[in-house]
């Protein structure tokens, strides 16, 4: 007989070990395509998801693992936090719940105090047409409420309901992530996703790494996203041809509290005011290194309009490394890129625009009204050029600073409360204003980094410092000895006599000047078993006649490579020939600088031209530290 510690401790290691038996997670088999009445192993699945999750021995914890195929059912995970992850992805593993069902459903449903652990990762959601309840239909694909699930690598996609046509949620902090919204539509707000009532201030709602494409809100806002009281953010999304024909905020609109966007992309979108995002009485909201390219307000009036890319009505916005690229709006003068007006209630139209780029926006690039004595505008570190139109901001509450404000047609700048230390055509009254050619490396690119002669370089702000310590510039983009243009071809064109061949320039590896050789010119497309090689100048560009097929592209003066033999055979187009760039400089006896800029094009012989030879196209280039 055992001691009675002994026996104790035994009883003990026993208990220990049930009670781990009893918490361990378990792992369960789903698959659509099996009999009715598996028991969840692999050797005999669950045919449906529902039974799955409904099942007395799956407990929170454990997982569902879901084999491909299409699943016509409503799943509710029903309070269990269960991770349920289709095993080939959203391509393979569709839920489909059924668009005419009436009473109207959701596909998936999280409505019972789920938290992170509930999982749903991996599939397309598709067909659903949202919960009833007396105000309408809500979540075609997704309703949470008053849950925190976790959403991962899911398409959500042809799915209607009146309030979020793909995802409602309302009390709830959910994690959603990776995941794409397609084709989407809600009757009234927030085609892909409606939010209300979420607590922002323990835990911000986010999307992280979305996409939203040809989502609706026909009657409402918000084509894609629509925020209510909620704190919105989002992160590294895009957002591609959304719309809110009736409503505001083609891609997103916040109403309440507030948001922000940080590295988003919104392309095409569009509604009838705010083309891609609008803001309305929110608190406070931000929009950090995102892109706004070609959305569109659509609103032919003048109250309620404007707003090509962002509306801000009476809310607060700070907007920094941001660019706006041909936005436009239909009512003249209000804001291509962005309007920014109040008040409404106690809301001040704070406007705050650091380092953004405006280009190529119709009818204004920035329009600003506060209509309240305490409101504060600022436009600091700004590239707006050619626009329709540049900045109306018909206040004093308005400054601009830093800036290169340049060729926006008649209405270029308006600006009641002062320009200072800005590059700005036709001149401008203030401390610092200059007006002369700003240098940019690539305009014709959108690249408006400043050449190393430009003169915004450290004639900013002098109380302003740029990241590398020095005086504040002009402009966007502070110019950083590390920059260097690259590699553009221009004056093309040219043929060979016999118009058989094109030739073409490259140049191939960085052109830096910290390296002896390996940086080449390499001419292509040549006549075979021809003499050529390489001319180079750095003073400009030119555009001669060289012959009636050829074009002379380099300005003179400029050096030329020893000839040499074009490779392959008389006859063909193949022809091709390099020169090692950094070798060929340091034998004419050439130490260039980073961010010199040379023009460079290949010549070869051409018996039957004119001149006896020809040119390829031309490459522009600059070299790197």
């Amino acid at each position: 007989m055992f001691p009675s510690r002994a026996r104790l401790a035994l009883l003990l290691a026993a208990l220990s070990s049930l009670a781990g038996a009893a918490s361990a997670q378990s792992l369960w088999h789903v698959d659509v395509n099996a009999p009715p009445g598996g028991d969840g192993s692999a050797a005999s699945p669950y045919s449906s998801l529902q039974v799955a999750l409904d099942a007395g021995a799956t407990l929170s914890g454990d997982s569902l693992h879901v084999a491909p195929g299409t699943y016509v059912e409503f799943i509710d995970f029903r309070g269990k936090n269960v991770r349920v992850a289709a095993s080939h992805g959203p391509q393979l593993t569709v839920l489909r719940g059924d668009p005419n069902a009436v009473p109207t459903r959701s596909v998936v449903t999280f409505a019972s105090g789920e938290g992170p652990g509930a999982q749903l990762i991996g599939f397309t959601i598709r067909d659903g047409n949202g919960r009833a309840d007396a105000a309408g239909s809500r979540g075609g694909g997704v309703y949470i409420e008053g849950a925190s699930p976790t959403l991962r690598e899911l398409i959500v996609r042809d799915n209607t309901a009146d309030f979020g046509g793909g995802v409602f949620v309302r009390s709830a902090r959910p994690s959603i992530a990776s995941c794409a919204f397609y084709d989407n539509v809600a009757a009234h707000s927030g085609g892909a996703l409606r939010m209300e009532l979420t607590d922002f201030l323990n835990a911000p709602y986010g999307l992280e790494g979305c996409r939203f494409a040809r989502n609706v809100a026909l009657n409402g806002d918000g084509g894609a996203v629509s925020s209510h009281d909620s704190f919105a953010a989002l992160n590294g999304s895009s957002f591609q041809s959304n719309a809110a024909p009736n409503g505001s905020g083609g891609a997103a609109n916040f109403f309440g509290l507030g948001g922000g966007c940080l590295d988003c992309v919104f392309t095409g979108n569009s509604a009838r005011s705010g083309g891609a995002l609008a803001l309305t009485l929110t608190l406070d909201s931000s929009l950090m290194r995102c892109e706004f390219r070609q959305n569109h307000a659509t609103n032919t009036v003048a109250s309620g309009g404007g707003g090509g890319a962002v509306l801000a009505l009476a809310s607060p916005l700070r907007v920094s490394d941001s660019s706006f690229i041909a936005n436009r709006v239909e009512w003249p003068h209000s804001g291509g890129a962005i309007r920014a007006t109040g008040p409404m209630l106690s809301n001040d139209a704070h406007l705050l625009l650091l380092r953004c780029e405006f280009t190529g926006n119709a009818r204004s690039a920035i329009y600003y009204l506060p209509g309240t004595s305490t409101a504060v505008g600022l436009a600091q570190q700004c590239t707006i050029v050619g626009n329709d139109g540049g900045v109306s901001a018909s206040t004093p509450l308005f400054r601009v600073s830093s800036c290169i404000v340049r060729d926006n047609g008649p209405f270029n700048l308006s600006a009641w409360g002062g320009v200072t230390y800005s590059n700005v055509s036709g001149g401008a009254p203030g401390a610092g204003n200059i007006d002369v050619d700003p240098q940019f490396w690539n305009p014709a690119a959108l690249d408006w980094r400043l050449a190393p002669s430009s003169p915004c370089i450290d004639s900013g702000d002098p109380a302003l410092l740029d990241p590398d310590g020095s005086r504040a510039d002009m402009g966007a983009r502070p110019y950083s000895a590390s920059d260097c243009l690259g590699p553009v071809a221009y004056c093309l064109g040219g043929t060979s006599s016999d118009g058989a061949c094109s030739p073409t320039l490259e140049l191939v590896g960085a052109p830096s000047v910290q390296v002896a050789s390996g940086c080449v010119l390499r001419a292509s497309g040549l006549p075979g078993a021809r003499m050529g090689g390489v001319v180079l100048g750095l003073v400009g560009e030119q555009h001669r006649p060289w012959g009636s097929t050829s074009f002379s592209c380099v300005a003179p003066p400029r050096i030329r490579s020893a000839a040499q033999l074009a490779s392959s055979s008389s006859g063909a187009c193949d022809g091709s020939f390099e020169v090692d760039l950094f070798a060929w400089l340091a034998a004419h006896g050439l130490s260039l600088a980073p961010g010199t800029i040379a023009w460079a094009q290949a010549w070869y012989r051409d018996p039957a031209a004119a001149r006896g030879s020809n040119f390829s196209s031309a490459l522009r280039f600059g070299l790197c530290p």
